[in-house]
């Protein structure tokens, strides 16, 4: 009799002790105050079957630096488009934080035209954000998406966040 007490008292102590531990919430990574929380990038919607994806090679910026990034291009449509992958990338505009700025139109260099067929996709094309646009990059967080030109359309990129650091401090 006492090894089912002893047993009973032991198992009412196991279930209250797992029934507390699933009824316990655990807290998450702690959250740095300040930093912006990144997501894998999605592809921006599709136009005539071309979507463009945006990915910035880095996550915080200093203020005298220019933002760069590596464009994705991808056909899931049924035509196929001339593109010349070494040529600059041909922005139309760049959005700072919602607010669109038009990209001045760059000289087309001679270049290779390849065919950007159906279910085919350019990788890791690189993108300097243009120095014409004048964007503010204050410091603090910015959204930026970017919009192509492309055979007469217009491609728009997901949206994407970078951080632009605040000036060092001057010495007293």
């Amino acid at each position: 009799m006492t090894d089912l007490k002893g047993t009973i008292t032991f198992l009412s102590i196991l279930v209250l002790v797992a029934w507390s531990g699933c009824a316990r919430q655990t807290a998450g990574p702690a959250k740095q105050p300040g930093r912006v929380q990144w997501t894998a990038p999605a592809w921006g919607p599709q136009t005539e079957g071309l979507q463009c994806r945006l990915r910035p090679t880095k996550r915080l910026w200093h203020p005298q630096e220019t933002p760069t990034f590596k464009i994705d291009i991808r056909n899931r449509g049924r035509r196929t488009f001339a593109f010349a992958p070494s040529d600059p990338i041909p922005l139309h505009s760049v959005s700072l934080n919602g607010r669109q700025y038009p990209c001045p139109p760059r000289q087309a260099r001679a270049a290779r035209l390849q065919p950007l067929k159906p279910d085919m996709e350019f990788l890791d094309l690189p993108l300097r954000l243009p120095g014409e646009a004048r964007l503010p990059l204050t410091p603090g967080r910015h959204v930026i998406e970017i919009a192509l030109s492309f055979e007469g359309l217009e491609i728009a990129s997901n949206p994407v966040s970078i951080e632009v650091l605040p000036s060092p401090r001057q010495g007293p």
